[in-house]
């Protein structure tokens, strides 16, 4: 029997046609610049995690521990979890307008920046599980997929988007001495969640 006209499969020409010279052209470009972004973050992370958190050196073996959550007795009172969880979710966030200029589609955008974002935190976790200064916590590995999860929910959802706002402001610190440090100054960190009128 002959198809409906209702169900003729009408091309969204916002999609580039792989098939056509000029959808493959652009499949090529789309692949290129997301390989740039990829190599482009890791290189500057690699860069970034010499100079400020590996710079003591590495060890052979292995390290991991356990530093809690949130108690008076953990390391930062658990501020650096919420940075962890925090740095995820603007990270991924960032990442899906990254994948879009592109070329990428949307639900490509997401899956990249998702897969990028939670392995360059889970790689630096990793680096510190052999450093010399620091160890693996299998906290801050949670709190990586839970900022990730979070920028999922929120790209996914565009009217809680419009509705809750996840911010981070930082200011130096007594403890921060000469030189600004608003990655590491836990105690120049606010995490806020706006609520939007």
């Amino acid at each position: 029997s002959a198809p409906h006209a209702q169900d003729a499969v009408v091309p969204d020409p916002a999609v580039p046609d792989a098939a056509t010279p000029d959808g493959f052209a652009d499949a090529q470009a789309a692949r290129r610049k997301s390989l740039a972004i990829i190599v482009g973050n890791s290189l500057g992370v690699a860069l970034y995690g010499s100079r400020k958190w590996w710079d003591d050196g590495l060890r052979s073996t292995f390290r991991t521990t356990n530093e809690g959550w949130f108690a008076q007795d953990t390391f930062s009172g658990g501020a650096d979890k919420l940075g962890h969880f925090y740095f995820n979710y603007a990270s991924a966030r960032l990442f899906v307008h990254a994948f879009r200029w592109a070329g990428n589609d949307e639900r490509n955008s997401r899956a990249l920046a998702a897969w990028l974002a939670l392995g360059t935190f889970t790689a630096v976790e990793v680096v510190d599980g052999f450093s010399k200064r620091w160890r693996f916590s299998t906290q801050d590995a949670l709190m990586n997929v839970a900022g990730v999860g979070a920028a999922l929910l929120f790209e996914n959802n565009p009217r809680l988007d419009e509705l809750v706002h996840l911010r981070f402001m930082s200011w130096p610190s007594h403890e921060s001495g000469e030189g600004a440090d608003p990655v590491g100054d836990y105690s120049g960190q606010t995490y806020l969640v706006a609520l939007k009128g």
